[in-house]
């Protein structure tokens, strides 16, 4: 079921999925039975991230060479600039490397065929996550329970991420686009940080709110998924931002690659070394493109600084009055995210430390054209869930209404608008 679903929305390139969950296998099983496991691990990671790197950032490094070669040793290479990037690739690859990775580790043992095409393939998390380790869910498809209890959760959390996606993000999305379209010329102070600090929100619900419905789905076939967000705008330093943001990545960044390297365990010169391949890796995964890349050295420099001032002044911050600054420098990231070109970016960011009227908006427009009531209210309700703890009712009936509540109007709302795919779709 989880291949038709597959096959309905990717059909074209599922073949590039069955030659990945082929190879894997294959390499998978082999690799405990050889003395040199490590050579079939080293060419299973360059089968995944080779067939990843075709179709995600071929043409962008073929484009980045020819710019810096002069016109007669141009590479005249056919690769399409506007190929379709396979649905879930970057998740499913990151997927296999783990697999790989622990059995080579003997973290785990080699598993059935049937068995490794269900964790790979498994609907909810394929195209957009969040990155499921085997182990974490290999007793499960071996054996697993359903009850009423996860029934009621699944619908419960499924209903509840369904809302954050066509509630509070598709409505934020309306503002966004707006001002992210304007030229440079027509920022001002205020509709820059509006602008930024909606996108913040935008990006947040429209991820976590993916990542409760693949949550919830899992829970009605007995499966329990890590945890993919922990209210991220809480965090009081950029370390703890990316111990609670899209969690699932940063633990694969840890885990795979950063101490693969060495970590901190060999001298802080080469702590910051790992530390910015990490994040160029990690602005990289999210696309092919200069904004995310240095998004991601945006945040590797955060870092940086942070340990360094950690180390040097042995200040770690534990004021919650942190959470302020910690978000504005999220948000100003974002920025870099979400800019389709990087002197655009730097443009915007230039504008939201313009101070010079700052109640000036637009020469067409009011600002209610930006803030129409449905995204004011859906910008308050973002800052509340944000920021605010909400207690939970342990009441059944009462949280069950809520959730039927939710979904019913959400699902409202998805038959009256246009199409809106969620934002990691295109990772």
């Amino acid at each position: 079921m989880s291949l038709f679903f597959y096959l309905w929305g990717n059909g074209e390139y599922i073949f590039v999925f069955m030659i990945s969950i082929i190879c894997n296998y294959v390499l998978g099983k082999t690799i405990p039975s050889v003395q040199k496991g490590k050579i079939l691990l080293a060419l299973g990671i360059g089968i995944n991230i080779g067939i990843l790197f075709y179709f995600k950032y071929a043409y962008f490094f073929y484009r980045q060479l020819n710019a810096f070669l002069p016109s007669h040793f141009q590479l005249k290479i056919p690769i399409e600039s506007n190929m379709f990037l396979p649905i879930g690739i970057s998740f499913y690859t990151f997927m296999s490397i783990s697999y790989l990775f622990d059995i080579y580790r003997k973290k785990m043992k080699q598993v059935a065929l049937i068995h490794f095409v269900t964790y790979l393939t498994f609907f909810p998390h394929l195209v957009a996550g969040p990155i499921v380790r085997y182990d974490e869910i290999g007793k499960e498809i071996h054996k697993r329970k359903i009850n009423w209890d996860m029934y009621f959760e699944g619908f419960v959390r499924f209903s509840f991420g369904l809302g954050k996606k066509v509630i509070i993000a598709n409505n934020l999305a309306f503002v966004v686009d707006k001002i992210f379209s304007l030229p440079p010329s027509e920022l001002s102070f205020l509709l820059a940080w509006i602008g930024a600090f909606s996108y913040a929100f935008q990006i947040y619900f429209d991820f976590s709110g993916y990542t409760d419905i693949a949550i919830g789905l899992a829970q009605f076939f007995g499966f329990h998924f890590p945890e993919n967000f922990n209210m991220p705008y809480l965090s009081i330093s950029i370390g703890a931002f990316w111990r609670r943001w899209h969690m699932s990545l940063s633990r694969w960044l840890k885990d795979y690659i950063y101490i693969p390297l060495g970590g901190s365990r060999k001298g802080i010169v080469r702590t910051i070394i790992n530390t910015f391949i990490v994040f160029f890796l990690c602005g990289l995964w999210h696309g092919a493109a200069w904004t995310f890349i240095l998004w991601g050295i945006y945040h590797g420099t955060l870092l940086v600084i942070e340990r360094t001032v950690k180390n040097t002044f042995h200040f770690v911050p534990k004021s919650k009055l942190w959470v302020i600054p910690t978000f504005l420098l999220i948000v100003i990231g974002w920025v870099l995210f979400r800019a389709p070109t990087i002197s655009y970016a730097l443009r915007y960011i230039k504008t939201l430390f313009d101070f010079h009227e700052i109640g000036y908006i637009s020469r067409f427009y009011k600002l209610t054209y930006y803030l129409p009531n449905n995204v004011i209210f859906s910008g308050l309700c973002a800052l509340v869930l944000s920021f605010i703890q909400l207690p939970r009712s342990k009441n059944i009936f009462v949280l069950g209404t809520f959730a039927l509540i939710v979904l019913v109007y959400s699902l409202s709302i998805v038959a009256n608008t246009s199409f809106s795919p969620f934002i990691y779709f295109q990772f």
